[in-house]
């Protein structure tokens, strides 16, 4: 397990290089439907699906933006290693081959899992591409948390190359989980995940593009 060393230095020298990121990268961020009221007495899990290389960088910048809370990634070991700096804003490592290792990074997590904390878990486990069906989940989120509390925010992210020489970045969030709820049914966090995936299907098939977070408006297709 690699733990965090988060440094002042390396969030400033992060959020302009990340802004700059999206900006060459992405013509427009759009957000469908709104964003969750947060409990700030309460940790938050967020739990994105995990289609891209940017799944990381988008729930820091949406936290910098949006959420403003302590902020933790929780990231395969030999990736944290590769990219140290990730170390520096809240990167967590665990080895996903060591059960070991598995339960002691669990245990420590949550030592971090505190009111107005922000913690990144793919629950997908690894990136894996968009394609039909249900998503796979790995159990490691039931066992985390303490805190009767603790919400799991699922969110979806989709690039999609439109009108636009540059791709779009579509975001939405279902209403939070109680986590104790996704304990005792695992099945309410798939179920969040398709509608996710259903309602981001609808609105884009109506040309309903939700609301501009970044970049250029979009022309009607």
């Amino acid at each position: 397990m690699i733990k965090e060393q988060p440094a002042s230095w390396a969030h400033f020298l992060f959020r302009h290089w990340l802004k700059n990121l999206l900006r060459q990268d992405f013509h427009a961020i759009y957000l469908i439907g709104e964003i969750p009221t947060l409990p700030k007495d309460a940790p938050v899990i967020m739990t994105p699906n995990h289609s891209s290389w940017y799944d990381g960088f988008i729930p820091y910048w949406l936290n910098e933006t949006v959420f403003h809370r302590h902020f933790y990634i929780l990231m395969l070991e030999n990736q944290l290693r590769r990219y140290w700096f990730f170390q520096k804003l809240g990167g967590i490592g665990m080895k996903q081959d060591s059960p070991q290792d598995i339960r002691k990074t669990l245990a420590y997590l949550n030592t971090k899992l505190k009111p107005e904390s922000l913690l990144v878990f793919f629950p997908q486990g690894k990136i894996i591409p968009e394609l039909p069906g249900n998503y796979a989940l790995a159990e490691g989120l039931r066992f985390l948390n303490h805190n009767p509390d603790t919400r799991i925010l699922p969110t979806r992210f989709r690039i999609e190359s439109l009108n636009e020489r540059k791709p779009t970045l579509f975001i939405a969030f279902e209403s939070p989980l109680l986590h104790r709820d996704y304990v005792k049914q695992p099945e309410i966090l798939q179920d969040a995940f398709q509608s996710l995936r259903d309602r981001m299907n609808t609105e884009l098939k109506k040309e309903a593009f939700g609301t501009l977070l970044h970049g250029k408006p979009l022309q009607s297709l």
